[in-house]
């Protein structure tokens, strides 16, 4: 769990030795769930979002193929101010 400061973050699974599915949820006080805000079904795939300050984000990495494998996971925060679409 990443909680939220306003900032932006990366997070990709370059390196990792699998097909992977990328995702970032978010939870809001408001929803009783988790709302899917990006996710990439490629290999190697990196997702950028603005966080908002005080909301938890859950980084899901899930194997495509049908065996198992390692895979890798960076997260980093973006110092270069760019906007999302």
């Amino acid at each position: 769990m990443l909680q939220g400061n306003g900032r932006c973050y990366s997070a990709s699974t370059d390196g990792s030795a699998i097909n992977t599915l990328l995702s970032i949820y978010d939870a809001t006080a408001e929803c009783e769930g988790l709302s899917c805000l990006r996710e990439r079904l490629y290999y190697n795939e990196t997702l950028h979002w603005k966080s908002t300050a005080g909301i938890d984000y859950y980084i899901l990495v899930a194997d495509l193929s049908a065996e198992f494998g390692q895979y890798r996971l960076i997260v980093s925060v973006r110092h270069d101010v760019w906007t999302l679409l």
